[in-house]
């Protein structure tokens, strides 16, 4: 009676996960399935050495060397590769937000199936559905070539106001210079091409099963310092409330610390992590305490 009663438990434990998952409930985490040249991983407070097969959580930083290239893979067709210089925050892997990711910098190349990709940088956010796109992202320029499908592009206005909503299709490139308008063309520019990694050239090769059940832990290096944090810590707003929360207890270390202060009006929010003393509330004068006099 009892392997029957473990059978009965297994079979429901199965049919549960099969229904979670038909809503979107759970999904297989994504993994590192191609990786060329060097590539480095943070997570948490920590960095990492990255290899293929490791296995990729919410809040990841990855970040590819100059001349390296990184394939992630998300199941259901989503694939992502990020080029050389490329640096990346996986904001979402699920739930209300769905699954996205905030490009800081450098090349990536997007294949979306099924599950819709929203992709963020400073200057746009492109959702994507069954399209394939290519993105470079520079400190002066954003590029992105819609090679399919049909795109919908945000992009945020340099004070406040609502985004201007742009649509991209088949042969678009689109480019964007800071926060002026947009520009759409009907092919994309010499020096994009020219500079286009070879491995975006071609289909992106899926090779997830391959690592379906093998288990690579990343070869951790160290804590992070100032100098690898400063670029997100100067991120967009979104990127900071993320980030700040996990490294601020990098604020104990001297040469972290340092950093922090001496740049700290580009990251305001950790003043009061710095200096907690200064949001204490204030006491009263002690003449307010002195109880009054009877009379």
């Amino acid at each position: 009676m009892r392997g029957v009663h473990l059978i009965r438990a297994a079979v429901c434990r199965a049919f549960l996960a099969c229904l979670l998952a038909a809503a979107g409930g759970v999904r297989a985490a994504p993994v590192v399935t191609i990786l060329e040249g060097d590539a480095a991983l943070t997570r948490g407070t920590s960095r990492f050495v990255l290899a293929e097969g490791v296995k990729l959580q919410q809040t990841d930083i990855v970040e590819v060397s100059d001349k390296g290239l990184l394939q992630i893979e998300f199941g259901d067709g989503l694939i992502v590769a990020l080029g050389p210089g490329a640096r990346a925050l996986l904001t979402s892997l699920g739930g209300k937000a769905g699954i996205e990711m905030f490009v800081l910098a450098g090349w990536a190349k997007l294949v979306t199936a099924a599950p819709a990709l929203r992709l963020v940088t400073p200057t746009a956010t492109l959702t994507l559905n069954n399209d394939v796109a290519v993105l470079l992202r520079d400190p002066a320029l954003l590029s992105i070539f819609c090679e399919q499908g049909d795109i919908k592009l945000a992009e945020p206005p340099p004070g406040k106001g609502a985004d201007r909503q742009v649509g991209l299709r088949n042969g678009d490139f689109y480019t964007r210079k800071e926060f002026d308008k947009g520009e759409i063309a009907s092919r994309p520019a010499k020096a994009f091409v020219a500079d286009l990694p070879k491995a975006f050239h071609d289909n992106l090769p899926a090779r997830a099963a391959r690592f379906a059940n093998r288990v690579v832990e990343p070869r951790k290096i160290g804590e992070i310092a100032y100098p690898e944090a400063e670029a997100w810590l100067t991120s967009t707003q979104p990127v900071r409330r993320i980030l700040v929360p996990r490294w601020h207890g990098r604020a104990k270390d001297t040469a972290f610390r340092k950093g922090l202060i001496a740049n700290l009006a580009a990251h305001p929010e950790w003043d009061r992590i710095l200096f907690p003393e200064k949001y204490l509330p204030k006491q009263p004068p002690p003449e307010a305490l002195q109880k009054p006099r009877a009379y």
